[in-house]
């Protein structure tokens, strides 16, 4: 009887206990895979403008154009031009790294209007996505995502 109350209370407790959120480790990037100017994942298609090679690009000259499955197509601002790779995709944005010269910006984009929803501070070298976070440049800047992949807190050095 003793161990019956005892389950009962815990029981009881879990109950009441308030939901766990979502942490950052729930989002989930994916990398587009690109094949001469479009960009394609999860029923997302990018166009990413001229090609700099067309044989092995490594940069598209833009504008950017998203088009989703069943949607129509929106074009983004001049600004998210001299596209490079990894695009990186989550629920409701495209993380869009660009350069010029010798810096790089990196822009997130709603997949539906084709907004720039945030955009980093210049950085040199590439980008990348570990564990909640977006990484960017040589000296690495964090870039923490929430569990919807969006942008939650100003970059930190690592």
């Amino acid at each position: 009887m003793h161990t019956l109350r005892i389950l009962l209370a815990a029981s009881l407790a879990t109950l009441m206990l308030p939901a766990c959120p979502a942490s950052a480790a729930d989002c989930k990037l994916a990398q587009m895979s690109v094949e001469g100017s479009f960009a394609r994942a999860h029923g997302v298609t990018a166009n990413l403008g001229e090609a700099d090679n067309s044989q092995h690009p490594i940069a598209w000259q833009g504008p950017l154009r998203i088009a989703l499955k069943d949607g129509p197509v929106c074009t983004a601002g001049v600004d998210v031009s001299i596209i490079t790779e990894p695009l990186l995709l989550g629920a409701s944005v495209l993380y869009v790294p660009t350069y010029s010269g010798s810096d790089s910006t990196l822009y997130a984009v709603n997949i539906k209007t084709c907004r720039v929803k945030w955009k980093s501070q210049a950085y040199a070298g590439t980008t990348s996505y570990s564990a909640g976070h977006l990484i960017l440049g040589r000296h690495p800047m964090a870039v923490p995502l929430d569990s919807r992949c969006v942008v939650k807190a100003a970059p930190s050095h690592r």
